[in-house]
């Protein structure tokens, strides 16, 4: 299978998983506005997203899981108007920047791991709270080779977690929460 084609007239799912290692090509998802608990983009050949960027109505634009993992994923444009998630996953794609995600305001966990092109964190920057409180709280940002700005992660959205993880390492530079309190936040 290369490409998944026909679901023209599908408006809203509750999962969508897409994997499969010669998968190439995703089209037929115009009418896809809400997609109400996760996506899962794995293993595929995929070299953009855009299929997701009718998801337009800014009253439902909640994905409560999405994991974008080993795929030659070179942008995210396709997530532009994705307001809140729960859960944001993106390991081993092939991005240079996260700003498409600049629509973001609610998110509870973040894991950026071994995306070895970006360099900053700038799309981030509108987040202002969390998803849903009492969900589990995670911030896991590692293996990064060229990561070293961290600016975008506003002070009062990291005020807003009273307990929770938070893992930067082995990124080009890795401060501490009290370095991102203190305004150090890049290298």
């Amino acid at each position: 299978l290369t490409s998944i084609e026909g679901f023209n007239i599908l408006e809203s799912i509750n999962r969508l998983k897409i994997a499969g290692q010669n998968l190439s090509s995703v089209n037929g998802f115009q009418a896809l506005n809400n997609v109400n608990e996760s996506i899962e983009i794995s293993n595929t050949l995929l070299n953009n997203i855009d299929f997701l960027s009718n998801i337009t109505d800014t009253q439902s634009i909640s994905i409560n899981n999405l994991q974008l993992q080993d795929a030659p994923i070179i942008n995210l444009e396709g997530l532009l108007n994705v307001q809140r998630c729960n859960s944001l996953s993106l390991q081993f794609i092939k991005i240079n920047d996260i700003t498409a995600l600049s629509g973001l305001e609610e998110l509870n966990t973040l894991v950026i791991n071994n995306c070895f092109n970006i360099s900053s964190l700038d799309g981030l920057e509108n987040l202002t709270s969390l998803y849903q409180e009492g969900d589990s709280q995670l911030i896991l940002i590692s293996q990064n080779s060229l990561l070293e700005d961290y600016c975008a992660l506003s002070t009062s959205y990291l005020e807003n977690f009273e307990s929770f993880q938070y893992e930067v390492l082995l990124n080009a530079f890795d401060p501490s929460l009290d370095d991102l309190a203190n305004g150090i936040c890049s290298n």
